[in-house]
């Protein structure tokens, strides 16, 4: 009898140890478990924080280049400072969190895709702009420095270059005309000859110009440097300077090229044998130039 109660004993203490390893054994692998995906979770969230300080980056590159969206980069660039801090004094995380982190980044890079190509756009336009700008400075400055217009407008210009809707005009062309005896006028070359200069462009299409009345106006300039035929004055778009003009009228833009012809008399008098210079001006922006010959 004895020998049963110990046999039984026995048996009940074995099965308690296997409950027991079993149970230490399911513990241990769940903990394991659980540190696996902390771990997980843990990296996850570096490399969350990782993306966020690279679009920061990328932001301060672009907001650098002064470009004309500098205030929307600006505030782009708060939101996701703001979203990487929340990320970094995140004590706890899990799945959940994780997955709506990844939704955000996934919503911003979407439109960061579409404000910095709008800033590439921009870009361009601008270098393009300057482009023109130096192109004309390099000519103006073979000018007479009495047109000192000239170069405060020049100043004016680079200030104002990130303007997407100035205008633009295309190859100012000049043909000094002769008019006969009936009225009609035909091209010469001759100072002596010269009655009249006819003087065509075509202004660029431009989406983003305001549509409307805009007002042109013609500088000629001689060899000397001095203006023929002083019809009055005009002030620029920073209502200081002002332009004394040879010419002056207005055209009906509708964001479409747009072709300009202006027929101007001139005395054949007061013409000189040389380098002559056209200079046009579009709403309120000196916007091309030219120069002719005389014999």
């Amino acid at each position: 009898m004895e020998n049963n109660k110990s046999s039984n004993h026995k048996i009940i203490i074995g099965v308690l140890i296997a409950l027991l390893l079993g149970s230490l054994g399911y513990t241990y692998y769940n903990n394991g478990k659980a540190n696996k995906m902390q771990e997980f979770l843990t990296e996850e969230k570096e490399e969350i924080q990782k993306e966020l300080d690279a679009m920061i980056a990328q932001y301060d590159e672009a907001i650098a280049d002064n470009s004309a969206l500098s205030e929307e980069l600006e505030d782009e660039r708060e939101k996701i400072v703001m979203f990487r801090d929340s990320v970094s004094n995140l004590k706890k995380s899990n799945k959940s969190i994780i997955r709506r982190y990844r939704k955000k980044i996934s919503d911003l890079e979407a439109s960061n895709q579409d404000l910095f190509e709008q800033n590439e756009e921009l870009k361009a336009q601008n270098a393009g702009l300057n482009s023109d700008l130096n192109d004309a400075n390099s000519t103006i400055g073979n000018q007479n420095q009495k047109i000192d217009s000239i170069n405060q407008y020049n100043q004016e210009l680079n200030n104002r270059i990130g303007e997407g809707a100035v205008l633009k005009i295309n190859t100012v062309k000049v043909a000094p005309m002769r008019k006969r005896n009936n009225g009609q006028l035909r091209p010469t070359t001759r100072q002596r000859n010269t009655d009249a200069l006819r003087v065509s462009f075509v202004i660029a299409e431009n989406v983003l110009a305001e549509e409307g009345s805009k007002k042109v106006f013609l500088q000629i300039i001689d060899p000397k440097g001095n203006l023929i035929i002083d019809k009055g004055v005009e002030k620029l778009n920073d209502d200081v300077t002002e332009i004394h003009y040879s010419d002056i009228f207005d055209v009906d833009f509708v964001q479409d090229k747009l072709e300009v012809i202006s027929v101007i008399d001139v005395n054949r008098k007061e013409m000189n044998e040389g380098t002559h210079t056209i200079n046009v001006y579009l709403d309120g922006r000196f916007a091309g130039i030219t120069t002719f010959e005389l014999k």
